[in-house]
Order: structure tokens, then C-alpha cells, then sequence
């Protein structure tokens, strides 16, 4: 029957075509790849102090946005337009849920400060003038800065002669400069390195004595420990936190936030926001961006700045009026500073009675 059916139409059959099978694309596996891992950073973040807190966040946090904007152009290479803009749109939404970036605050602005306090860190200048950096702090006019990494004694030299209106207390990793009236100041050292360590001044202000610290936290990166020593990859992390740990309990130990001397915290953390350093910190005393801030949080590194390294954290018997962090390249960081006034602070400027 076949054969007769072929003859009759003059031309052999043909085998019948196979239906090409549908190519498969990785790309909803990838979504599902980094959503759960950021999903797992975020859970390995409340495991207060753990092993898998200092490791995810230390190496982890600046994937958490990079990540997902790779799977974006990974999907408009593909023409996977639909994922692509579900992964896009899911990034500012994760910055606001994260708290990296915060929307205007409604309230008071810093016309009745009684205080405006800058935290810094500066690289030594970059190794320069420092004509940069003063430009940058005489730009905010703060009345306290916290410095740190200002340098050997050259740097302080140039500082000082470009900045003669400040008096400098401390340590050259962690200064404090004011034009306020000083009562003491003293410098503590928790450990043999510089590090760990910080440096405090009692000054008079228009709403009364105020404990201003600067501090640097040890820090930790992936490739000096790689070219270093790799097989401490995953231990060095661990032991960096624990030492940053150890010196925010050495801080809320010495000063609660309620002891007669309200106190204002400011430097470079080493540790994003979440992580259990914050969370110690936050059990005491106020974020003043989180608190006051508008717009991106990160700090580090100041070309594009994706981590939020430094930070300023209020006594909880001062009010954040604003809060603001300068698009400034003088140093690889951004500075952050906080205008800031006691609760019983009246319009007139004085202390309300």
C-alpha cells in the first residue's frame, strides 16, 4: 500500500520531520539560584555573633545587589525580557527593605542644631595636601569631626595647617578635632594592634558636656588573605568579627548611653548594617542616617560606594535632626555627617528649664 501510494505521486516519501525539542535555559534556575542565596544572607545575618553571620557578611553583602543585576543582563542577553525586569525591579525594592536607602524624613531640619558632628575616614589624604579633605570638612562646617586614618605626623602636620580653626586630640588612626571647649580626652587601646582601639573627648557644647569617640574597626579582605595565607579564607572572617565584637562590647560597657555624659559614637565599622555589630549597637544607641538620613546609605568605596562602612550612632537622650552623607571623592570613603540636638532643646538655642 505504500509502494502504490508512493508511485502514484511520483516522488519517494520523505521521513517525517522530528519537532525540534525546546532549548533549555538556565535562566529561571539562576533567579531562583540568587534569590535563595540572598535569601540565606539575610537569615545567616540574625545569627547574632555566628560563624555564618561574620562570613556572609563580610563577603557577601556587596553580591546581595551585584548578584541580582547580573541575572538582569544575563536576561537581556538571552531575551528573557520578563525576568530581566522582575530581577531589576527587585533590587531597589530589597535596598528599601534593607534600610540602604532611605526615603526624605518628615521633621525638623538642622536650623535649631545645637551641634553638627562629621565622622571621616580620610586614607592619610590619599598620600596629598589634604587640601581635598579640609575643602570637604570646612564644606560641611562641622563642629566635631571624627577622623580616621589621618596619617603619621606629616598628615597631621597638613591637617593641622590646613584646618587651623580645629584642635586635634588622639591618635593618628583615630582623631577627634573640635572647635569646642575641651574638658579631657584619652586615648584607649583594647589590643597590641592600632585597630583595636579608640579615641574619646569629653567637650562642652551648647546643650551641655558631651562624649564624643572615634573609632576604626579591624577589617577584612578577601584578597590580601588569599594572596596571604588561602587556606585562612574562611577563618580569617570569623576572627575579625570576633575582634570587632569585642571591641563594641569593650564601647557599650564603658558607656551604656545612660550614664551622666551622653555619648556620640562615629567611625569606620568595617561591618554593614544587619550584621551582629549593629545590632549591639543598636540595642543602645541611634543610627543617625537610619534615624534622619535621606537617600543612599553606602559609604565605601567613594567612587561607587555599595558598602555602608561608616556611621554615626546618637545617645539616645539626643534628637537627629538630618542626617546626610556628602558626595565626596577627597578619601575611598564618603563622610557622613548628623545635625544634632538634646530632647530638651528649645528653639532659642538654650537648653529648655
Amino acid at each position: 500500500m505504500r509502494d502504490e501510494t508512493t508511485a502514484r505521486q511520483g516522488a519517494p516519501l520523505r521521513p517525517a520531520r522530528k519537532r525540534a525539542e525546546p532549548r533549555r535555559r538556565p535562566l529561571p534556575w539562576l533567579s531562583i539560584i540568587v534569590w535563595s542565596g540572598a535569601l540565606l544572607w539575610l537569615i545567616a545575618l540574625r545569627a547574632h555573633g555566628s560563624a555564618a553571620s561574620a562570613w556572609a557578611v563580610t563577603l557577601f553583602s556587596p553580591a546581595l545587589l551585584t548578584l541580582p543585576l547580573a541575572a538582569c543582563v544575563t536576561a537581556l542577553v538571552f531575551r528573557r525580557f520578563g525576568l530581566a525586569t522582575l530581577n531589576l525591579a527587585a533590587v531597589p525594592a530589597l535596598a528599601l527593605l534593607m534600610g540602604w536607602y532611605r526615603l526624605p524624613a518628615a521633621g525638623a531640619q538642622g536650623s535649631e542644631a545645637a551641634l553638627r558632628v562629621m565622622t571621616y575616614n580620610i586614607l592619610s589624604c590619599r598620600m596629598g595636601d589634604c587640601r581635598d579633605v579640609a575643602a570637604e570638612i570646612r564644606r560641611s562646617s562641622p563642629d566635631v569631626v571624627l577622623l580616621q586614618e589621618a596619617g603619621g605626623p606629616e598628615i597631621q602636620r597638613r591637617l593641622t595647617e590646613a584646618l587651623p580653626e580645629y584642635r586635634f586630640l588622639g591618635h593618628n588612626l583615630r582623631l577627634v578635632l573640635t572647635r569646642l571647649p575641651v574638658r579631657e580626652y584619652s586615648v584607649e587601646i583594647l589590643a597590641p594592634r592600632d585597630y583595636h582601639g579608640y579615641t574619646q573627648a569629653v567637650l562642652e557644647t551648647r546643650g551641655g558636656p558631651v562624649r564624643f569617640v572615634s573609632l576604626h574597626q579591624p577589617s577584612y579582605r578577601l584578597k590580601d588573605v588569599w594572596l596571604k595565607s588561602p587556606g585562612s579564607v574562611l577563618k580569617q572572617p570569623v576572627r575579625v568579627a570576633r575582634h570587632q565584637m569585642k571591641l563594641i562590647r569593650e564601647l557599650t560597657r564603658r558607656f551604656p548611653g545612660n550614664d551622666s555624659v551622653p555619648t556620640v559614637i562615629g567611625g569606620d565599622f568595617n561591618s554593614p548594617p544587619a550584621g551582629p555589630q549593629y545590632q549591639a549597637m543598636k540595642e543602645r544607641y541611634q543610627d543617625a542616617f537610619r534615624t534622619a538620613g535621606s537617600g543612599w546609605e553606602a559609604t565605601y568605596p567613594s567612587q561607587s560606594p555599595i558598602l555602608a562602612l561608616d556611621r554615626i550612632w546618637v545617645d539616645r537622650r539626643w534628637r537627629v535632626l538630618s542626617a546626610k552623607i556628602p558626595d565626596s571623592r577627597a578619601s575611598d570613603h564618603r563622610p557622613v555627617v548628623a545635625d544634632l540636638a538634646p530632647r530638651d532643646f528649645g528653639r532659642t538655642g538654650r537648653p529648655e528649664r
